[in-house]
């Protein structure tokens, strides 16, 4: 997805996805079911679940996961609380 401002112009830039968007349609329409060759299972154990979700998301979107070098805002790292 891209936001464009008032005149037309795009904020910013798509985020690149490594593997594409068909694939996470056939796991969500075989989700649930159990069989051989099944479009959705993609760690080939007969049947469509969590673990081909977790399959799929490996590498989705490569650069959007990456955590910032600095450690700064938006990094995905839990932070820690510290308590008195």
């Amino acid at each position: 997805m891209v936001l464009y401002d008032k005149e037309g112009k795009p904020l910013s830039q798509a985020l690149a996805r490594g593997k594409p968007f068909a694939d996470l349609l056939q796991l969500a329409q075989s989700w649930g079911k159990e069989g051989k060759e099944l479009k959705g299972d993609l760690n080939g154990d007969g049947k469509v679940d969590g673990a081909d979700l977790q399959a799929l998301g490996q590498g989705y979107f490569p650069q959007a996961l990456a955590p910032s070098p600095a450690g700064g805002e938006g990094s995905p790292e839990p932070r820690e609380e510290k308590t008195p």
